[in-house]
């Protein structure tokens, strides 16, 4: 449930328990979307977001917001991306890095209710994917070729939806 305190949306159990985390600077405020129009102002906050997130083709090198949840679809393809570091821990849809400098997928959400894209990167290992996966993984075009054996070993995805 979303709590007000002080003017900050923050998700909790109870007032109680968003009063606690503010306090302890647990504070993760939450919005409906993230774009490249509205990105700049959340730079360095700690953000859930209840729609979709695109970070898509503005030449980052990093995420420059610490994402929670994000119940919606993410994407920071086509960027500059060497981590995905501050990546949300779970994205209810699709989860987008593909074509980016990535060479692991440390950070990666563990959970993506969807399809997961991360063709077209520098990937060495696959250590860090999710660990459950409803849709697609789509993993091919990196430095190494992969195979479905590999992907099924860290996640828990059908081997029909493995592409590699």
């Amino acid at each position: 449930m979303l709590y007000n305190y002080k003017g900050t949306k923050i998700e909790a159990s109870s007032k109680e328990e968003a009063i606690v985390k503010v306090l302890a600077g647990d504070d993760f405020i939450t919005v409906a979307k993230i774009d490249k129009f509205n990105y700049k102002k959340y730079i360095g906050k700690k953000v859930n977001v209840t729609g979709d997130v695109y970070l898509n083709n503005l030449n980052l090198k990093s995420i420059p917001i610490i994402f929670g949840t994000v119940s919606g679809n993410f994407s920071c393809a086509t960027n500059f991306l060497t981590s995905l570091k501050n990546c949300p821990s779970k994205v209810k849809k699709n989860f987008y890095c593909y074509e980016n400098k990535l060479t692991s997928l440390e950070y990666c959400p563990s959970y993506i209710g969807e399809n997961f894209h991360c063709y077209k990167n520098n990937l060495i290992s696959l250590k860090g994917c999710p660990n459950t996966l409803k849709g697609t993984f789509y993993c091919f075009l990196n430095k190494k070729k992969f195979t479905k054996e590999e992907v099924r070993k860290l996640c828990k995805v059908k081997e029909s939806n493995i592409l590699v």
